[in-house]
């Protein structure tokens, strides 16, 4: 999982950059890879027979997609200012992952341990099918602006953040 969080921050920024070039920005990458987390999510909660080791690569690649962040920061913030907006996001990517480690383990153990010692499967079930209930939600909110735009009339179109037009 190492390997693969390091490899995929290095192939997401040089894919995000490519992209770029091409009028694809990250805010339009971070839903398609925000979808590829809950899928890996669910193949881990729902026990599908895929080897293992593929969604939790996936899990980890998707840790590496704070990288998107900073490609955003740079469309949205003056130069002067995208340092201290990183530093912020930082903060924030730090500071939320300890709080969503602190509730998946507040929700594990609401199960009792086995005789081993160890927590049943469905408490990491049910922790996984939170976080990936959780991740809707979000992505969602983020849509939203987008379909509310799109849905109505046709004329012409509106900037709604740098890079990104949808239907007004």
């Amino acid at each position: 999982m190492s390997l693969t969080l390091s490899g995929g921050a290095l192939g997401l920024g040089a894919i995000i950059q490519a992209l770029k070039r091409v009028g694809i920005g990250p805010m339009q990458v971070l839903p398609g890879l925000v979808t590829l987390l809950m899928l890996a999510e669910l193949l881990l909660a729902l026990r599908q027979s895929v080897p293992a080791i593929l969604p939790w690569c996936l899990i980890a690649l998707m840790g590496a997609g704070t990288v998107g962040t900073y490609s955003i920061t740079a469309d949205l913030f003056e130069k002067s200012a995208v340092g201290r907006v990183n530093g912020a996001i930082n903060l924030f990517h730090i500071g939320g992952a300890f709080l969503l480690q602190t509730g998946i383990g507040f929700i594990i153990g609401r199960w009792p341990q086995t005789a081993g010692g160890h927590y049943p499967p469905s408490a990491y079930t049910a922790a996984l099918l939170f976080l990936t209930l959780a991740q809707a939600l979000a992505l969602s909110w983020y849509l939203t602006p987008q379909l509310f735009f799109n849905a109505l009339s046709g004329r012409g179109t509106r900037e709604t953040r740098p890079g990104r037009s949808v239907s007004a």
